[in-house]
């Protein structure tokens, strides 16, 4: 069994106040790509809806 791997976010920056709005009025035209040491490229892409 698998130790648990605390949840632990690094290297963020704050989204621009017009970014948000552009994803809160249109959430498909954007997306999420998470990166990790393992995956550098990205490890998961998700389309938002």
């Amino acid at each position: 069994m698998n130790a648990a791997i605390p949840n632990r976010v690094a290297n963020c920056i704050a989204a621009p106040a017009a970014a948000l709005t552009a994803i809160r009025n249109n959430p498909s035209q954007f997306y999420v790509n998470v990166h990790n040491v393992p995956f550098p490229g990205g490890a998961a892409r998700g389309q938002l809806q």
